[in-house]
């Protein structure tokens, strides 16, 4: 406890001016970015694709349960010690960038998620083709719960942003205006979360937008991290 205690007490690296308006540049055009995309497969994807895959052929050393299991516990799990690590560093940029990428995550695994019944989604393997399944629908058969697919999706999906937010506030001096304006995009984003029905077909027309929405409320999170970590912007940026 004392170790951590004199962990907290230093201070996070300052970021220099320059730096903080390229990471906020870096979030907005991104954000736009996610918006002409509605809701399709993103290039930081292929980061988290390639970690997926990779997932499988470690954990599956274990065992076909924990291999099925290991791409979505390793894609969460290697952003998630970076973070980790980055904190005990008290290293800004790279502390808020790895939270970023952790959360993203979460969107990336609630779309494989609401796929589970209607299996839509192109699969890869690293395996044999011919026998390349699709872990959702699987995990979610084997525990009984697969006409909840869309359900527990819209569960998973609403967590990033507001995970976010509460990283946030749990930084000393961190800025009230970037928190509340990161928890208002994502208020916006809640209520309406449906991929699909079951039948392969969107649930409402909307459906686009919402998820959209849902990025806008994670990247939202993600300056108000940044702006957190800073404390008071005119006397933590060089």
């Amino acid at each position: 406890m004392a170790n951590w205690a004199t962990l907290l007490d230093i201070d996070w690296q300052p970021v220099p001016r320059w730096a903080l308006a390229a990471w906020v540049a870096f979030y907005a055009v991104f954000l736009v970015y996610v918006f002409h995309s509605h809701g399709g497969f993103l290039f930081i994807d292929l980061a988290n694709l390639v970690v997926h895959e990779g997932g499988h052929l470690l954990f599956g050393w274990f065992g076909p349960t924990l291999g099925l299991w290991g791409g979505t516990l390793l894609q969460w799990l290697v952003p998630f010690l970076l973070t980790g690590y980055f904190f005990t560093q008290r290293q800004t940029s790279a502390f808020v960038f790895c939270s970023f990428f952790f959360f993203e995550n979460w969107l990336y695994t609630a779309t494989y998620m609401a796929d589970a019944r209607a299996m839509l989604l192109p699969l890869v393997t690293t395996g044999d083709p011919d026998n390349v399944e699709h872990d959702w629908h699987t995990i979610f058969s084997s525990l009984g719960v697969l006409q909840y697919d869309t359900t527990i999706a819209g569960v998973i999906r609403l967590c990033p942003g507001e995970n976010a937010i509460t990283v946030c506030a749990a930084i000393r001096g961190g800025s009230l205006t970037a928190r509340c304006g990161g928890f208002v995009a994502l208020a916006k984003c809640k209520g309406r979360d449906r991929c699909h029905n079951g039948s392969g077909h969107d649930s409402s027309g909307k459906n686009r937008h919402h998820i959209s929405a849902q990025y806008a409320g994670l990247v939202a999170g993600g300056a108000s991290l940044f702006a957190g970590c800073n404390g008071n912007l005119n006397g933590m940026c060089k």
